[in-house]
This record gives C-alpha cells, structure tokens and sequence, in this order.
C-alpha cells in the first residue's frame, strides 16, 4: 500500500513548537511519515547564493539563500525532540539532509527513512556517506537525466543500500502539463526498484494517479497556513487537502491486492444465477443418444457446465428428461 510522507520541511519557519504543531496535524491528518529538512546554512551554501523565483514567494527577506536558510534552521538538538515527539505521537520521523554532519546525524538517530532530494543527487560526498546506512533511501530525481541517476544508483548498489528512487518535477508549484506519470514505469524498468512520486503540484489528481500507477511512497508538502512566510507554503497542502489525499489514496489503494484470479464471495450467487447448465431441449427417452437436437443450455448455472456438452453428445441418456429438465451425470 502507498504510504504518504507529509513533507513539513521548513514550514515551521525555525520554530519548534511550529514543527511540532505540525506534526499533530499530519498525525491527525492519517498520514505515515513527517519529513523535515535538516543542515547548518554554513555547510549548505555560500553567502553569495541568490534565491530562486519560487524562493522569493512570500519571503521579506533579502534575496540571500543563506540569510533564509539560517532563519528557517532548526538546530540537531531541536530535531531530537521533534523525533521523540514523533514516537511518542506514533508517527513515523524522516527528514533531508543537506550536508555531512546533517546526515551523521540521522544514521546515528536511526530513522527508517532517509530522503535524498533532487538537489543532492549528483552531490557524491553525500551519497558516499551513505556507505553504513541500513535503513531505505528515497532518492528524489527532479532535474535529472536517466544517467545522473544511473551513477547515483551505482554508489548506493556498491555499498549495497536499499533505495527507492521518486519521480519529481521539481518545481514550487509544478505545471500539470509537465507531469508525465509514465516516467513511473519508466524507472522502475530501468532500475528495478520500487519507485513513488515526490509531488508538487497544487492538485490531488496526480498523486493518486501515481498511486493507482504503483507509487510506494507520495510526498506532498504540508503547511498550517499556505499564506505564511516561507518559501514552500504556498506550494504546499493545508490538513484539509491533506486529510482528503490520505482518504483518496486508502480508498484507491484498497483496489489493488494479491493479483490472484479468485471468484468472491459476493459473485458465488450471481455464479449460479448467471451461468447456464446443459437442459433437455425436448422430451428425450431413456436410452436416447444425446444430441444438438435434444440438447440446449438455459439459466441457472447448479447443473452441468455446458463446457461438458461436448462429452454428452457421445452418450446414451440413462433415464428420461422432461423439456427443460437439467441432465444429470450419466
């Protein structure tokens, strides 16, 4: 079944009891993970690193990447209490790295779930760092061709990982005109792993498109408030959207069980009622061969398969049938 990863990230804008306030709602929301972004600013990014369009929606500060991401930073101890939040509350903790000490970090908090984001998946030193992780890693493919991907999986296989690998348009919000949801089926037969969908699309529909597809994970950011300072808010799902993704997914995911060919327990009745069974077509005497002539096939289906007729034709009846009397086993 799809599991659903509420991607609180930075929305709680540096702010502990905002992250834990979060975390409340997607456990309420039904959701099976939270997933935060971890890093200190000054391993993440110089001071001369402008903010991107999408990074300047809803923001007052100056254009700098690193004057946002020092605000939105949440210290190592922070992300301890909000892990001990999480198991007390019954959800599951994960969260994104962005530098080395991020990801000692997590290794030695043994979450899980490791989530590598789409901007990190060329950054070799980070994916080395890896080496020693046994839980899963989920490896988010916005902005990359099949052969970026193609060296990145060869690290994790080489240090024998566990990954799966998320289709992402990376994009705050993402045109639903540039998803192409084949590019599910298309990784997955490329690189023979489970594959999910990191979405960023305003909408429910290609989430649970993806999940029909096979996702084995969705991610959807997820805020209190899409009117907040920040720069994901406005591309993220408040509870309400997220309650209706999660109530979507169970519901659609339900359809899809073992692949096993079985006739149900709700079909047995209208087995019988719909089914023919082999009928005397006329009155047919005791010792009559049996015959096109004298045989037909009429509802309901308790007598004999008319698959079987065949067989009959080449017998003698022995006893007699009244017109529409079932045939018996000779």
């Amino acid at each position: 079944m799809t599991k659903i990863i509420a991607e609180i990230g930075v929305n709680h804008n540096g702010n502990l009891t905002k992250a834990l306030k979060l975390v409340k709602l997607a456990k309420t929301a039904g959701v099976d993970y939270v997933k935060f972004q971890i890093y200190k600013t000054n391993l993440l990014v110089t001071k001369y690193a402008q903010k991107s369009k999408y990074q300047k929606i809803n923001i007052s500060d100056d254009s700098s990447q690193y004057t946002m991401l020092k605000k939105y930073e949440l210290s190592f101890k922070e992300h301890k209490k909000i892990y001990a939040f999480c198991k007390k509350k019954n959800i599951n903790y994960c969260a994104s790295p962005f530098d080395l000490e991020s990801l000692k970090f997590l290794i030695k908090l043994k979450t899980k779930i490791i989530k590598i984001g789409s901007g990190e998946l060329t950054n070799k030193l980070l994916l080395d760092g890896l080496k020693n992780y046994k839980g899963l890693i989920l490896l988010s493919t916005g902005m990359s061709t099949l052969q970026e991907i193609k060296k990145s999986i060869s690290i994790f296989k080489k240090n024998k990982n566990k990954f799966n690998l998320l289709y992402c348009c990376s994009s705050y919000p993402a045109p639903i005109k540039e998803i192409d949801l084949n590019v599910l089926k298309s990784l997955r037969d490329n690189f023979k792993c489970g594959v999910g969908f990191s979405d960023h699309t305003t909408g429910i529909e290609a989430a649970i498109s993806s999940s029909i597809l096979g996702a084995t994970f969705i991610e959807k950011h997820f805020t209190d408030n899409k009117m907040s300072l920040g720069p994901d808010h406005k591309a993220s799902f408040n509870f309400k959207e997220m309650k209706k993704l999660v109530n979507e997914i169970k519901k659609y995911s339900s359809l899809f069980k073992s692949g096993k060919k079985i006739i149900t327990k709700s079909e047995l009745e209208n087995r019988v009622n719909s089914r023919k069974s082999i009928v005397a077509k006329k009155f047919i005497k005791k010792g009559e061969r049996f015959s096109k002539k004298n045989l037909t096939v009429k509802r309901p289906g308790d007598g004999i398969s008319p698959f079987h007729i065949d067989k009959l034709y080449k017998l003698k009846s022995n006893k007699s049938y009244h017109p529409n009397e079932k045939i018996k086993k000779n």
